[in-house]
């Protein structure tokens, strides 16, 4: 298809070839940055984040130029590479057939596959590392719960998924909650935690999600009364963690389990050490990191979104930070914004520039579909014990927590209600259906749920984004 008609597709390109020569996080200010400030009208990139993305794109690229393609062609086939490769982990790792269908949900994902941006590699980090932590017969759950030796298939288990963890955390800020859920649900499965436990840190890392997304302005629109009703919930929620932890700590299990836990993640950290211990060290000198970012898009932002620029000359823009400019948060699902919406949509298929849709009724009956089957893999767990309450907890709270970190995003900096910034509540679904082939029912039941999934998905993707697109 032409350079021009995915989202940002041109701006990931300018940041991938800043890697064409270099193998380290740039500085904020170096010449060659231009381009990248340049190709968006904000002035910013995503090189300015901690992201590997564009590391492992440029340096694939040059196999794919060998072969004969151009750059832009060289970047989607990385991301095409990338889809190859988490099918083929997923074989190798023996993921249970349940673990599939999540990625039959929406042909929206497939889009994200096919060009070249910097959503598809950690989606593909966190399936993996995801499936890795919840097999609960896998041999990183044995590692963790301290049954059997520690094997070959245990140690490969383990750097797959630390390097999957770690290089998520060097990956696009919207799958941060990803992260999050990865953590918290081993967790679960490792420690057997309870439900009221699961619902106590799902509470704090809401209140964490809000305060960093909008802190202020949610306290000043939320009003005292709601205020100090959300306060006493997390206080009451850390207060039961410390009692909870207090309990476990106890137990030589758990003790044991929860040591294997804090080991498992600090090496995951470890692999998203050096890409940040190097970005520091760019800019140790001068007026530090957040300052240059700044001052870049002082000079290379076009003129309404330049930082100096006061809220009334940037009234033109109007999804451009939205609280600063009065605009109450609930006004964001009304009419004619309609965030849900315009989320919704682009979640189950938008292509292009969020040009080209489906119809109303398709939307409504895939909507209708889906739940469906979410809802009936949730019963199908609860009911036959394979899914436990407090991890079904976790994979509704997490998705919950990555919606509202990206409902914040529209109104904190700029409307965008784009599924692709909540398309890692795709990987927040394994749960639901890892387990759902276990038994004869199971594997019929929900072979024909996959074969329902992938037509929906197929439909699209076939009638509505090629014909447009190719």
């Amino acid at each position: 298809s032409g350079r021009s008609v995915h989202p940002d597709e041109l701006l990931h390109d300018a940041d991938a070839g800043d890697f064409q020569h270099h193998w380290a996080p740039p500085r904020m200010d170096a010449a060659d940055l231009a381009t990248s400030f340049t190709s968006s009208p904000y002035g910013v990139t995503y090189l300015s984040e901690w992201n590997v993305v564009y590391l492992f794109a440029a340096k694939t690229s040059r196999i794919f130029g060998e072969l004969g393609l151009d750059v832009m062609l060289s970047y989607r086939a990385f991301n095409l590479a990338l889809f190859a490769l988490m099918l083929v982990g997923l074989v190798v790792i023996r993921a249970p057939r349940g673990s599939y269908i999540p990625l039959l949900i929406t042909p929206q994902l497939w889009y994200v596959f096919s060009y070249f941006n910097g959503d598809a590699m950690p989606f593909a980090l966190g399936m993996l590392a995801a499936t890795i932590a919840l097999m609960p017969e896998g041999p990183l759950q044995r590692f963790l719960q301290r049954r059997g030796p520690f094997d070959a298939a245990t140690l490969g288990h383990l750097l797959v998924f630390c390097t999957c963890l770690g290089l998520l955390l060097l990956s696009k800020k919207n799958y941060w909650p990803v992260a999050a859920f990865i953590a918290l649900s081993m967790s679960v499965v490792a420690l057997r935690l309870r439900a009221l436990l699961a619902s106590s840190l799902v509470v704090l890392l809401l209140a964490g999600v809000a305060a960093n997304g909008a802190g202020t302005g949610l306290a000043a629109a939320a009003g005292s009364s709601l205020l100090t009703v959300v306060g006493i919930m997390a206080g009451l929620s850390l207060l039961y963690c410390f009692y909870a932890a207090w309990v476990l700590l106890r137990e030589s299990h758990s003790r044991a389990a929860i040591g294997r836990i804090c080991l498992t993640l600090a090496l995951s950290a470890a692999v998203a050490l050096p890409w940040i211990a190097a970005d520091a060290y760019k800019h140790r000198d001068g007026p530090g990191k957040t300052a240059l970012i700044e001052q870049q898009r002082e000079r290379f932002a076009e003129p309404a979104f330049k930082p100096s620029v006061t809220r009334t000359l940037s009234a033109e823009v109007s999804g451009f930070k939205l609280q600063e400019k009065g605009v109450q948060i609930g006004q964001l699902l009304d009419a004619p914004k309609e965030w849900h919406v315009g989320t919704f949509r682009s979640f189950f298929g938008v292509y292009g520039y969020m040009e080209y849709f489906d119809t109303e009724s398709a939307y409504r009956f895939v909507g209708w579909c889906v739940l469906g089957v979410l809802l009936l893999a949730l019963a199908w767990g609860l009911g036959t014990r394979t899914l436990s309450p407090a991890l079904a907890i976790t994979s509704v709270g997490c998705g919950l927590a990555l919606v509202l970190a990206s409902f914040l995003h529209s109104w904190t900096y700029d409307f965008q209600p784009q599924g692709r910034y909540v398309m890692g509540l795709v990987v927040m679904m394994v749960p639901l259906f890892m387990r759902t082939g276990e038994s004869q029912w199971g594997r019929v039941l929900f072979t024909a749920v996959a074969l329902l999934l992938f037509v929906l998905s197929a439909a699209s993707f076939t009638h509505i984004a090629l014909p447009h697109l190719v």
